[in-house]
């Protein structure tokens, strides 16, 4: 993500945040959104695994 495209999610993000919120909340949901992003483009890479597979991979913890 670009510096511009930061700069666009922090101003589309603006009016979901309350006038009493923190510097700390707008963080959180900038990392939040982002980490939706990252999620939302692994998925339309196919980078993605069956709930079988995730079961057996967590049976090995």
């Amino acid at each position: 993500m670009t510096n511009a495209d930061s700069k666009q999610k922090s101003i589309d993000l603006s009016p979901a945040i309350s006038d009493d919120s923190t510097l700390e909340d707008m963080l959180y949901r900038l990392y939040i959104q982002h980490k939706i992003d990252l999620s939302l483009n692994d998925f339309k890479n196919g980078d993605v695994i069956s709930l079988e597979d995730l079961r057996k991979e967590v049976e090995t913890w």
